[in-house]
Formats: C-alpha cells, structure tokens, sequence
C-alpha cells in the first residue's frame, strides 16, 4: 500500500551529511502521524524508492541541497522542487528525481512536494530546529495534523543484489 504522504530524510554523504536522517528522527521524536504518512530514512543512494513515489499524494523531503542552498536552510515546494532534484549530484536527490521522472511518466506523481534542506557550507551545523519546523508548517498547510507523540521512522534497506 502506498502511504498518501511519504516523509523522507536522506543521507547525503557529500554534502551536510546526517542533515536528512537528523531531521527525520527529531519529527519522529516529538509528533505522530495519522496513519497514511510514512516516515522514512534513505540512505545515500536512496535505494527502493523508485517503488514508493507512485501513488503519493504528497511527498517531503530532508536532505542536503547542495550549492544552491548557501548556508542555512532553503525551503523548495512545487514544480521548483523538481528543479533542484533535477540539478542534483548523484547520490540520494538524483536517485529520487528519476524516481519522480518515473512516476510521472505514468501518471503517479505526487501533487504536493516540498524539499528542507541546507547547504554545504553550514560547517555541521544544520538547522535541523528550524527544518522541522518549516516541515510541520508545510504538513499542516497540506491538511496533515500531527498530534505530540512519537512515531517511528523506517530505515529503507539498499535492494538485495
């Protein structure tokens, strides 16, 4: 089953590593999601998502942004959002981008996407407050409402080669 909103925190190695997955747990922390949103930590290669993205309506991303996202934190929603994925160094955003180039393809794309992220330059020290708190504000515009609690955040396996 598809969930209608999937949450991903991904590791990107590379750039503002950990800044995904730290996101990911402080939400999974301290709120709890009605029943079709799905927590996930992906790592760098962001394997298996390709099977997820179909069928979302929704879909939030934690992850580096890369050069574009100088120092801090850099909110990306809508078509812009595809943008910045397609701009991606390999690794976890471009591996979600085909994901969504290939839903898209066959008529599955989510229609509500935003992207948290930081940039390269943030010396380690990501704003993952302030990141959270942009993605509650974005969840709740989407009529998603978290209740205080904690929810579990699956870690998505590589593929069995």
């Amino acid at each position: 089953m598809t969930p209608a909103t999937l949450i991903l925190g991904i590791d990107q190695s590379d750039a503002c590593p950990g800044f995904g997955p730290a996101c990911l747990e402080r939400l999974g922390a301290r709120w709890r999601f009605p029943g079709k949103v799905r927590l996930l930590r992906v790592g760098a290669d962001a394997p298996g998502v390709a099977h997820l993205v179909p069928g979302a309506q929704a879909l939030l991303v934690f992850g580096a942004l890369g050069p574009r996202a100088a120092g801090g934190l850099q909110i990306v929603q809508g078509h812009k959002a595809q943008d910045v994925l397609d701009a991606a160094p390999p690794g976890g955003l471009a591996a979600l981008a085909d994901a969504l180039e290939t839903a898209a393809a066959g008529g599955a794309r989510p229609g509500r996407m935003a992207l948290v992220g930081c940039g390269p330059d943030t010396d380690g020290n990501a704003p993952v407050a302030p990141a959270v708190e942009v993605a509650l504000t974005i969840l709740r515009g989407w009529g998603i409402c978290p209740m205080p609690g904690a929810a579990r955040a699956e870690q998505l396996e590589p593929a069995a080669g």
